[in-house]
């Protein structure tokens, strides 16, 4: 557990970021704090801290620490600028979540993508997914999701690709006709910002919400690699259709009841889009609907730059092949961090190969970065 203040921040299995930047886990406005300052860590052998190349250092218990990983004892005061943290060991707890609303009864039953849209030859597909409603499994009260458990220091496991599973979400909608339009999110930070598609939760042509009551459903593994269960309701913070980017904000378990004031959420860290160049490594993380309910990884490389008409800015190519539901999605660089939003999948009518198309994050920085400092 990290104390700053009257604030406790539970650390996730990949750890807490802690800077100057809004899309760091715990935000310093401290002009001393460098905007990516501090990464914070547990593993079986106990606590770690790495200071990220900050300007003006890091100390322990008024000892400054080195470039490498440092242990960080119960109880230790953590000083960065003039801002102060304190490392406290939290007890284990267990226990269950309210049972879940009759009104929120039901998940998916099946996937079914629409829009498809022809040119130049190629048909592109909005990965759009809607649901027919049936009888599906009920919502019902689970753990929090733990991510796994934390790989030691060392480990072959890419911790970044950890990072973006335990943050990717699934992401359900009510429509007024009945169905469900189902999607992908990444959590941003852990007060529950969750990113996605516009298409996800809205129609992009008339900017109008796909339910009045422009509630979401959050739904959340209660471990890695298992079905994506009900877990949180969400609303709309910002938006912009025409970038088709939806950035939403936990607002109620969906069970009802408070919202606790830890949600036990891994945030994914937003990195630079125009740093990706052709030939670069991404990774898409989501929930496509394909082979069962839970999360899927697939690897592939920036393939080029695609845009389309109708829609604002420009797209990644990737050949990683973006399915039904992995809309609104986590895309990743070598580095773990969020570089852009899986959005369509286009195919060559000639052809069987299919490219994926992936909304790179920067043009989305203005609107996330006004949502999160109000």
């Amino acid at each position: 557990m990290v104390v700053v203040g009257s604030a406790r921040y539970p650390v996730p299995p990949q750890g807490l970021r802690v800077g100057r930047s809004a899309d760091n886990d715990i935000v310093l406005p401290d002009p001393n704090v460098s905007r990516q300052h501090l990464l914070i860590w547990t593993t079986p052998r106990g606590t770690f801290l790495r200071d990220l190349g900050s300007q003006n250092g890091t100390y322990v218990d008024a000892a400054r620490v080195g470039p490498g990983p440092e242990v960080v004892p119960p109880g230790a005061r953590v000083r960065l600028g003039r801002s102060e943290l304190r490392i406290e060991r939290r007890p284990n707890k267990r226990g269950r979540r309210a049972g879940p609303r009759p009104s929120l009864v039901g998940l998916v039953a099946g996937l079914a993508v629409i829009g498809l849209l022809v040119l130049a030859g190629l048909a592109l597909v909005r990965t759009e997914a809607v649901s027919r409603v049936g009888a599906v499994p009920a919502a019902e009260a689970i753990e929090p999701s733990a991510g796994g458990a934390p790989d030691p220091p060392g480990s072959r496991r890419d911790p970044g690709l950890v990072r973006a599973l335990s943050g990717a979400v699934q992401v359900l909608m009510r429509i007024e006709t009945g169905q469900i339009s189902t999607g992908s999110g990444t959590v941003i930070t852990p007060r529950g910002h969750i990113l996605t598609n516009y298409h996800v939760v809205g129609d992009n042509a008339s900017g109008r919400l796909h339910n009045r009551t422009g509630e979401v459903i959050i739904a959340v593994p209660p471990a890695e690699g298992e079905p994506a269960r009900p877990r949180f309701l969400a609303r709309i913070a910002a938006s912009d259709p025409t970038l088709d980017i939806a950035l939403l904000r936990i607002s109620a378990p969906v069970g009802g009841g408070p919202l606790p004031t830890e949600l036990d959420l891994v945030a994914v860290p937003i990195g630079d889009s125009d740093a990706v160049k052709i030939g670069d490594p991404l990774t898409i993380v989501g929930y496509p609907g394909v082979g069962g309910q839970g999360v899927t990884v697939t690897r592939g490389i920036h393939s080029g730059v695609q845009t389309l008409r109708g829609q604002s800015g420009t797209f990644f190519k990737t050949d990683t092949e973006i399915s039904a539901g992995n809309s609104g999605g986590t895309a990743i660089n070598a580095a773990g961090e969020l570089v852009g939003i899986p959005t369509a999948g286009v195919t060559n009518q000639s052809a069987t190969a299919r490219l994926g198309l992936v909304r790179p994050i920067n043009p989305a920085r203005p609107l996330i970065d006004r949502a999160l400092q109000e």
